[in-house]
C-alpha cells in the first residue's frame, strides 16, 4: 500500500481497552536532565539518568511503568551512565513506557550499527497464553542518520509459540531516518513479526498491534511493516496471525523514494 506524503490513513479492525489511568501501578522514573543512576528511581525526585537502566529496574523488580521526563536519550546519553545503551530489550509481562507530562521526550539518535534492528526490542519471555500488553505513549523517537550501515527502526515487536501480546502505539512520533548506504536497506518505524505452532493448538493471532494517534515520517523501509512468517529469532516458528489496527495516524512518506509503504504486509516463506 503506497500513500503519498502527507496523508491520514485509518484502518479501522477492532476496539480495546487500553490500561487505565490512574490505576495503581508501581513506576520507575527516568529524568535526562536531574537523574543519577545512583538513584533508587522510585519517585520523581530521585529519577534515574538513563532509560536503559529504567527498563532494566523495572523490569527486575517487575514493575509495570516507566514514567519519561522531557529530555534527549540518544546512544551518548544512553551509554554515558549505567544503562546498556540501544537497542533496549523489553521482555512483555505486562509495562507501560509514557512521557511524564505533556513534553514528549526524544529517545534515539546516534544509533550506527547493523545489527540493532530498533530502539526498542519487544520480545516475549513466557509460555503462558495470558494477555500481556506493552504500551508506548506519548514519545518522540529520533530518526537516525546511519553512515555506510542500516539505519534501525524505532520499534520491533515479536510474538510467537504460545505468546498473546497486545502492543499499543499511543501518541507517538517517529522521526525519518536517512540511510547514507547507497545499497539501501535499513528497518521501518514498527515492524512487528507474529507467528504460532499449528501442532500445539496455541492461539491464532498471537500479537495484536495498535497504533493510535501517531506522526510517522517513514523512510524507504516503510512506515509499519507487518510480516506474518517466519522470521523471527526462534527459526522454526510457523506463519501465525496478526490483529492491525492503525488509526488517526498520519504518515508522511518521501516523494522521491517510490518504494518505501506506509503500511506493508510480507508473508515469509
Amino acid at each position: 500500500m503506497f500513500v503519498s506524503r502527507p496523508h491520514t490513513l485509518l484502518i479501522a479492525t477492532m476496539l480495546f481497552c487500553s490500561l487505565a489511568d490512574g490505576a495503581a501501578q508501581s513506576a520507575i522514573y527516568v529524568d535526562a536532565l536531574g537523574g543519577d543512576d545512583g538513584n533508587n528511581g522510585f519517585s520523581e525526585a530521585a529519577a534515574v539518568l538513563t532509560l536503559s537502566l529504567g527498563v532494566e529496574r523495572a523490569t527486575d523488580l517487575q514493575y509495570t511503568l516507566v514514567r519519561v521526563k522531557q529530555g534527549t536519550y540518544d546512544q551518548s546519553h544512553e551509554t554515558g551512565g549505567l544503562g546498556t545503551g540501544y537497542p533496549i530489550e523489553i521482555l512483555v509481562d505486562g509495562m507501560t513506557i509514557e512521557a511524564f507530562d505533556s513534553n514528549l521526550p526524544v529517545l534515539g539518535g546516534g544509533v550506527a550499527n547493523s545489527s540493532v534492528r530498533a530502539l526498542f526490542e519487544v520480545v516475549t519471555d513466557t509460555l503462558d497464553q495470558d494477555l500481556q500488553t506493552i504500551v508506548f505513549r506519548n514519545l518522540s523517537f529520533a530518526g537516525e542518520d546511519s553512515a555506510n550501515v542500516n539505519a534501525p527502526g524505532a520499534i520491533y515487536f515479536e510474538s510467537s509459540d504460545g505468546h498473546v501480546v497486545q502492543a499499543i502505539v499511543d501518541n507517538c512520533v517517529f522521526g525519518r531516518s536517512e540511510m547514507n548506504d547507497p545499497s539501501g536497506g535499513g528497518w521501518p518505524s514498527i515492524r512487528a513479526v507474529a507467528g504460532y505452532k499449528p501442532s500445539q493448538n496455541l492461539p491464532n493471532p498471537s500479537l495484536d498491534l495498535q497504533v493510535i494517534g501517531c506522526r510517522i515520517q517513514a523512510h524507504e523501509a516503510g512506515g509499519v511493516v507487518i510480516d506474518i512468517g517466519a522470521d523471527c529469532v526462534d527459526s522454526i516458528t510457523h506463519r501465525g496471525g496478526l490483529i492491525v489496527n492503525v488509526e488517526d495516524s498520519i504518515f508522511e512518506l518521501e516523494s522521491n523514494q517510490g518504494a518505501e509503504a506506509a503500511i506493508d504486509i510480507l508473508l515469509e516463506a
